[in-house]
């Protein structure tokens, strides 16, 4: 099966599972351990110069800057203000509901 085709199949089988929401701002995360949530902050930057699209220099340096807050719901606050601009969207999972898409702000764009 083409790539295509994997997409477009994978595309309206979860059209009809997620419901797709846009809101003012992405829900927020507030119990969040400092650690894990750095090393995956980490791990997205590399992962982002992999693939050369590297973040920003002023969204490393926020970043950077975060990692000094004190206390953990801060620094978790203080990482999604900046990542949520880049964020095309969000899932929540709720366990009496059907997971709710709610769109980011960023603009989609293909990257070939």
């Amino acid at each position: 099966m083409s790539r295509t085709a994997l997409f477009l199949t994978f595309w309206v089988v979860m059209s009809g599972v997620l419901r797709a929401d846009t809101v003012e701002a992405l829900p927020g995360v507030s119990r969040v351990d400092r650690q894990p949530l750095l090393a995956q902050v980490q791990r997205l930057g590399e992962a982002m110069r992999h693939l050369g699209t590297p973040f920003q220099g002023d969204v490393e340096r926020e970043l950077s800057d975060a990692a000094g807050l004190s206390g953990d719901s801060a620094f978790a606050k203080r990482i999604q203000e900046i990542l949520d601009p880049l964020c095309l969207a969000a899932v929540v999972l709720e366990s009496d509901a059907r997971p709710i898409v709610a769109t980011g702000k960023a603009a989609p764009a293909l990257v070939e």
